[in-house]
Parts: C-alpha cells; sequence; structure tokens
C-alpha cells in the first residue's frame, strides 16, 4: 500500500504476512522454529536474477503472538502450508518466471501454480575427494568410530561389502576385514584426516558448501549403503534425526526435492526417519480446489531477508515462500503528490515496538472511509 486513510497524520497501517509456528526456516545452521530465529541468521534464498540458490540473512524477525483473520491451509503429498490471506506465495508461472502474489490471489485465482520446492546453489565444494566423500558417507551410514581416528564399517549384504572392499582399496593404504558368526564383514581401517575434520555420525552442517557434483556422489554413496534407489530418485532411511534433517537441507539447495518423513519401526517401534528425494524441481498443484480458507486467532511468524523470500519446511515438506514487509519498489511519486507530502514509510516494526507506541498516545480505530468502528 503506498498510502491509506490518515497516513499523512501518522497513522500506522498494519500487515500480517505471516505463517504458523509449525513453518521451519532453513538457516545455514539447520532448520529453526520461530522461537530460534534471530536477526543476523544466515539463510538460503532465491535469487530471481541469477536463478541460483545463494546465502542471504535474517534482516528481521516477525512474531504477531495474537493474530487473527483468514488464513489458507494446504496440504499435498509434496507441498504443505499455513499462512495469512496476504502472505506473499512465491511460485513460477507456465512459462517458468517467477512470480509473487498474496495467498488470497494465489489460491482462489483461476491460474495452476508451479511451486518451487528446491534449487540450485554455486556451492564453494568440500576439500573431499570423491572417495573419501563417499567413505564418509559410508562411515556414517553403516560405521562407527574407534579410538579417536580408527573407522569401522560393518556390513552384512554382499554387494555392499564388495562396494566397501573396492573403496577402501582405492582411499586407505591399509585395511583389514574380519567375518563374523551372523555372516557380515567389518572392515577396520585408519580415517584419512581430512574425514575427520568432520562431525561423521549424523552428518556435518559444513556438507552444505558441497558442489552439485559432489551431492551427486554423496547421493550415489547413499544408494549402496541406507538408500533404495526408487525411480530416478533415491529413499533414505535412518534413526537419527539430525542425518535426515542436513541430507534435505543439501538436496533442497542442490536441485533436489526432498520430503521427510517419520514412523515407529522395527520390533521395538522406535522413531525412524525416511527421507524421499527426487530431481523434480516443482511442483504443479491445483491450490485453488485443495486449500482451505479458515478463521484463526493465534500466533504467526515470518521473516524479512534481502533476496524476499526464504525455504520453509512444514510437516517435512519444502518450498520457497515470499517474506514479510519485502520487495515493494520505491516509484510511487504520483500517488504520493497526491497526497500532498511524502508521508510513506514501509519500515516494519514489531509487536513490542506497536505496543509502545500505542501505549503513550490515543488510538481510535478506523475504517477506509475514516469512520470510527467500535
Amino acid at each position: 500500500m503506498t498510502v491509506w486513510n490518515r497516513s499523512h497524520h501518522g497513522s500506522w497501517a498494519l500487515h500480517g504476512h505471516c505463517v504458523d509456528q509449525e513453518t521451519e526456516l532453513l538457516t545455514l545452521g539447520g532448520w529453526k522454529r520461530y522461537h530460534d530465529v534471530v536477526v543476523g541468521d544466515p539463510i538460503y534464498s532465491y535469487n530471481p536474477e541469477t536463478g541460483f540458490v545463494e546465502e542471504d540473512v535474517v534482516l528481521d524477525r516477525h512474531v504477531y503472538p495474537d493474530a487473527d483473520g483468514w488464513r489458507y491451509r494446504f496440504q499435498s503429498k509434496c507441498v504443505d502450508y499455513c499462512v495469512t490471506d496476504q502472505h506473499r506465495m512465491v511460485a513460477l508461472d507456465a512459462s517458468r518466471r517467477y512470480c509473487v502474489a498474496p495467498a488470497k490471489e494465489f489460491c482462489e485465482g483461476p491460474r495452476r501454480w508451479l511451486i518451487s520446492s528446491c534449487g540450485r546453489e554455486v556451492g564453494v565444494g568440500l576439500p573431499l575427494s570423491d572417495d573419501e566423500l563417499a567413505v564418509y558417507v559410508w562411515l556414517a551410514a553403516d560405521g562407527s568410530i574407534v579410538n579417536t581416528d580408527l573407522g569401522r564399517i560393518r556390513v552384512m549384504k554382499k554387494r555392499k561389502q564388495a562396494a566397501v572392499e573396492q573403496l577402501l582399496q582405492r582411499v586407505v593404504n591399509a585395511y583389514s576385514k574380519n567375518s563374523q558368526a551372523d555372516g557380515s564383514v567389518c572392515f577396520n581401517f585408519t580415517i584419512p584426516p581430512s574425514i575427520l575434520r568432520l562431525q561423521i555420525k549424523g552428518l556435518d552442517w559444513a556438507l552444505l558448501s558441497m558442489t552439485r557434483s559432489q551431492v551427486a556422489v554423496l547421493l550415489k554413496a547413499y544408494a549402496q549403503s541406507d538408500g533404495t534407489p526408487n525411480g530416478s530418485g533415491l529413499i533414505v532411511y535412518s534413526a537419527k534425526e539430525r542425518e535426515i534433517d542436513i541430507l534435505q537441507a543439501v538436496c533442497v539447495t542442490n536441485g533436489y526435492r526432498a520430503t521427510k518423513y517419520a514412523r515407529n519401526h522395527g520390533f521395538s517401534m522406535n522413531q525412524q526417519f525416511q527421507l524421499t528425494i527426487t530431481p523434480n524441481q516443482v511442483v504443479q498443484t491445483n491450490h485453488g480446489k485443495r486449500a482451505i480458507k479458515e478463521r484463526f486467532s493465534e500466533l504467526m511468524w515470518c521473516v524479512t531477508t534481502q533476496n524476499h523470500n526464504w525455504f520453509c519446511r512444514r510437516n517435512g515438506k519444502v518450498h520457497l515462500t515470499g517474506n514479510s514487509h519485502g520487495s515493494l519498489p520505491e516509484i510511487f511519486t504520483a500517488k504520493t503528490l497526491d497526497v500532498g507530502t511524502m508521508c510513506w514509510n514501509y519500515r516494519p516494526v514489531s509487536f513490542e515496538q506497536l505496543e509502545a507506541a500505542m501505549a503513550v498516545r490515543i488510538w481510535t480505530p478506523v475504517d477506509q472511509h475514516g469512520v470510527t468502528r467500535r
């Protein structure tokens, strides 16, 4: 909005372009909910000018504890969101052009939008060879560390035994191979120093700096260890949620759609995690037929970023969404002259700042025609 009723008298127009409490933000240090996000957090966002994912930063954080109004909820196999009706939805049109639209138009309009579920980053790369990276995956998936630098990989299936042995022959100077009573084989070797620099069990967030070719090596190694090929994609299983979270972030920032699931599995029925990975980068869904519009009154939140978008995750499903108070171009000379003064100011304020301002002035709610509402 360029102007609003009584804007030249100092009144404020409140905008709540927000997501719900279940929505998480992808940062360089992990997936975070609203109470963990701070201004200055490094994140990933999409640059529509270059077409690549790049490092960004949280410029501002907005929390509305008692927001109310209309919102849209949508769930599908690959997309899940719960947003206010004016939240900026980011999508691609039929020509794959970057578009931004409020949720109301996005969900109720006749157009079929393409939701971007991932992007492609220009990573600087990890200082590991492809074979070292594959050893790292085997250690994380089927291995353990003994006495600081002794690695142990224990595998049961013959194809896995052959894959590990061929890999170790190329990477380490020496290794031992011991058959176990249950038919498995245990490989023991000294872990190369380049691998020891990374956290092995549960993976390391430094993996986000991998190049796209390194990500392909990583996924190939997972396909041989804890993964199962699934058409053109891959399914990875793990009892370690951190491992799945990091692997999902790596995929999302390197052009792979990745969806996280949790389930109780096995004789112990302990919680296990599954990550379904596919090279498809966009999801086409008829949001108008499946989005649920409803009244709400609860905490909502959002962030402001440099590229005016961010990667969010809800119920394990990731997509690119718009930020709050974002890319409004400052080219409104004609409208501001109609008002008679340069009165507009789009700097967002926090809920606490709003409360402080209202505490020291008389505030009367009015509608767009200047009529007082009680």
